[in-house]
């Protein structure tokens, strides 16, 4: 579903699943009151939030949105990235795209 879709979103760039330091539980608890983990400081973090709050029907919705989020930076390398590595933007882009293929292929 798209909710977990926010979750390996978040995971991407924190480097950490959303509250890696709690229980189970208290994960389930938070997440039915719908306090998420901060995003603000992340690329495109209303992006994330709005797959948590099950706002997208489909991962294309999520890949349009993306695409909204980020109109002027397509692939650009940082300057102080390392030769090689792969960046933030391609990251959310690729996991979104796996997700919507996935999403066609099992669960229509």
């Amino acid at each position: 579903d798209l909710f977990a879709l926010g979750s390996t979103l978040y995971e991407l760039m924190a480097g950490k699943p959303p509250y890696h330091d709690k229980s189970d539980v208290e994960i389930e608890s938070l997440y039915k009151q719908e306090e998420f983990p901060c995003i603000e400081d992340f690329l495109c973090g209303e992006l994330i939030l709005r797959c948590w709050r099950r706002e997208f029907k489909s991962a294309d919705e999520v890949l349009a949105a993306f695409n909204d989020c980020v109109p002027l930076r397509r692939e650009h390398p940082s300057k102080n990235q390392p030769p090689g590595s792969i960046s933030p933007w391609t990251k959310l882009k690729a996991a979104i795209l796996c997700w919507g293929r996935y999403q066609s292929k099992h669960l229509v």
